[in-house]
């Protein structure tokens, strides 16, 4: 009984000592201003790419949008549906392209 409360305790004792000195060393390699920088230049992209109109945007002439939502706050819950209505300036519009 000895011998097993005196191997717990090195056990236990190598346990701490390795858990407090694990994490020492340890440096972040990355910079948070080049991190935030990046993200922000990512973002950007991103929109502008949204935001550019496409060689088909002007074949067609949206002239309505209906939207229809169901909202519930108690469960932050959205649902809905869009309904777009369109004219072809196109005489044969064979493709739609969103």
């Amino acid at each position: 009984m000895k011998t097993l409360s005196t191997f717990l305790t090195i056990l236990i004792t190598g346990i701490a000592t390795f858990t407090l000195h694990g994490q020492n060393g340890l440096t972040n390699p990355f910079d948070l201003d080049e991190i935030i920088c990046k993200e922000q230049e990512t973002a950007e992209s991103q929109i502008n790419k949204l935001s550019q109109r496409t060689a088909y945007s002007d074949e067609t002439d949206i002239y309505y949008q209906e939207m229809r939502w169901e909202i519930d706050p108690a469960v932050y819950y959205i649902t809905g549906q869009i309904t777009y209505y369109f004219k072809s300036k196109k005489a044969n519009l064979t493709r739609f392209y969103l």
